[in-house]
């Protein structure tokens, strides 16, 4: 235990750039912040008991509409660490309560929740930073490194431990212990496939070895991430990696994620090296009179947001402009060629356009009520006292840290563990079950637990999978949903979370006809009111086609699963806002 301390010690008094986190933090946020605005567009598909017929108890839409607001702040970097709790709340609220929207990757979006509350994400690029500056004296800028831990305890649980411990499972089914698993589900276009691949798929060794390259990389990535030696290799990998499955299947947020988070892997020097090779080379001289309420706080704001170095920030006590001329009644000038601006209409766009980070002001500034707000609402944040905590507190806290740190990666890697007894390797060598209720919590709470991605044993169950095509009867053709398509390819509603409904059939292998019912219904209900469809009287045709998983090779196998005909089970008619199904079983 002592020289587990130590090691955590060791990593913690390792300082680097912090700017990777800022990166991983409105990169993350941004994804975070669309995959919030699906559950938000198809909250009545989650949570009515029909779409805009049959609603909950509850209307979810402002609770929604709060995280939003939450992440919004979170990629601002504004109140960072109450936003951050306000985040994972929520998060554990929908997420760990929806089991029939989203897939695997809202588990690990859970785990990186839970580390956000924890590490430093708000150091650099963030308007607490640029707060603290302001408020503390001119020459006691807080550092911008932060503890490697930062990074680590990220990459360790939200990459590391999902690659290595998923392998536990994939071992240990047949189709990825033979090397058939991409080949397979990149062979059923209804539900996995985003292109026709068949070049590759034709190519049995080739499909072969990328499963097992696959297998052979997420055992190895947990040993090679944290060496100095191998982690550029590593990133580049697992970079293409994901953008290779990015472009096969149909789970986009999934590898966007991942890609997202292989953002921490990037060498710390690389956003040193990346900052001077877009500094300016010539700075703009800025002056800002004394004098003036808000003086010495623009000051510092300038000083705080130019990070590439566009100007030379000067506090003096008047302009001259020839040997004793001085301009007086303006704050701020500018001295472009020789001459000075002074105009704040002139001076804003000036400033934001040479400051990246400040370009979206430039579309709004004109509009001088937007700009009246935006100066209100600066003076009111700027108002805020956020604590800063300085070298003494940090040495003295600094005990206390390194043991809670400590503690709580220990409780997190056991209940990685404990979940190590759900997996296909614990039934093989006979170990005891999992405890559901810690199951259930660690997964909750914690984003913790068995990653079976694409491990299920379709041989030795009867499930089967069935593509379910519906379209609208319009007149004398027909208007497919975007479910499966009429060319047997997936539709929208199968590239976002709502894939999570796709159609299988029950344990004895054949259609459920009360699920059936269900499917059909939510989702003729929820896209005809999306696509203003009336209720009153609608018709849809209902088809199906049985897609048999196959796991022996096979050549043009996509084509052939593409090609399988749509049997007509019938058709469901709204008739006055009444789901009435006439359909074949």
């Amino acid at each position: 235990m002592t020289r587990y301390l130590k090691t955590i010690e060791k990593l913690y008094d390792k300082k680097v750039n912090a700017t990777g986190l800022a990166m991983f933090r409105i990169c993350y946020g941004c994804i975070l912040f669309y995959v919030v605005l699906e559950f938000l567009q198809y909250r009545h598909l989650i949570f009515n008991k029909i779409p805009y017929l049959s609603f909950s108890s509850i209307d979810f839409k402002f609770a929604l509409g709060l995280w939003l607001i939450a992440i919004s702040f979170i990629i601002m970097g504004l109140f960072t660490r109450i936003a951050t709790i306000i985040n994972y709340v929520f998060s554990v609220i929908f997420i760990a309560t929806i089991n029939n929207f989203g897939n695997h990757v809202l588990v690990v979006m859970t785990s990186v929740n839970f580390l956000l509350m924890l590490i430093s994400i708000s150091r650099v690029f963030s308007l607490d930073a640029v707060i603290i500056k302001i408020q503390l004296p001119a020459n006691n800028f807080r550092s911008s490194k932060v503890s490697v831990l930062n990074y680590y305890s990220l990459v360790f649980m939200s990459i590391g431990l999902m690659y290595f411990i998923s392998v536990f499972d994939k071992l240990f089914v047949d189709y990825w212990a033979n090397g058939m698993a991409i080949w397979a589900f990149l062979s059923v276009p209804s539900e996995f496939a985003r292109y026709d691949l068949t070049f590759l798929l034709n190519n049995k060794l080739l499909s072969q070895g990328l499963t097992y390259a696959t297998l052979i990389f997420e055992i190895l990535f947990i040993f090679l991430c944290f060496r100095k030696g191998t982690r550029l290799v590593t990133l580049i990998v697992g970079v293409l990696f994901h953008l290779g499955i990015l472009l096969c299947f149909t789970i986009t947020i999934f590898q966007l994620t991942f890609i997202c988070l292989y953002i921490l892997l990037i060498p710390f020097c690389f956003w040193e090296i990346l900052k001077l090779k877009c500094q300016y080379r010539h700075k703009t001289p800025v002056y800002v009179v004394r004098g003036y309420r808000w003086s010495e706080q623009l000051y510092q704001l300038l000083r705080s947001i130019d990070v590439l170095n566009a100007f030379n920030c000067k506090l003096v006590n008047k302009i001259l402009i020839t040997g004793s001329k001085s301009v007086k009644g303006k704050m701020i000038y500018i001295k472009v060629s020789g001459s000075y601006i002074h105009d704040y209409q002139q001076i804003m766009p000036y400033l934001f356009k040479r400051i990246p980070s400040c370009m979206p002001f430039v579309l709004v500034i004109g509009i001088s009520r937007i700009r009246a707000i935006i100066v209100n609402l600066l003076k009111l944040i700027f108002s805020f006292k956020i604590k800063s905590t300085n070298d003494d507190n940090e040495a003295y806290l600094k005990s206390y840290k390194i043991k809670t740190i400590a503690s709580i990666l220990l409780l997190l890697v056991i209940l990685q563990g404990h979940a190590l007894l759900d997996t296909n390797f614990a039934r093989k060598v006979n170990l005891p079950k999992s405890n559901i209720q810690i199951t259930s919590l660690s997964r909750a709470f914690f984003g913790i637990g068995r990653h079976h991605v694409f491990t299920f044993d379709y041989e030795n169950s009867n499930l089967q999978v069935y593509a379910i095509g519906i379209a609208l009867v319009d007149k004398n053709s027909e208007i497919w949903l975007p479910l499966t398509l009429e060319n047997g390819t997936a539709g929208t509603y199968k590239t976002n979370f709502s894939r999570s409904r796709s159609f299988y059939s029950n344990q004895d292998g054949v259609l459920d006809s009360v699920l059936l019912n269900n499917y059909v219904r939510d989702f003729t209900a929820f896209w005809s009111v999306n696509n203003k469809i009336d209720l009153d009287s609608a018709n849809f045709n209902v088809y199906s086609k049985k897609v048999r998983m196959q796991f022996n090779w096979e050549k043009d196998k996509y084509q052939k699963s593409r090609s399988i005909p749509w049997t007509n089970l019938g058709r469901i008619v709204w008739k006055d806002s009444t789901y009435i199904s006439q359909l074949n079983y």
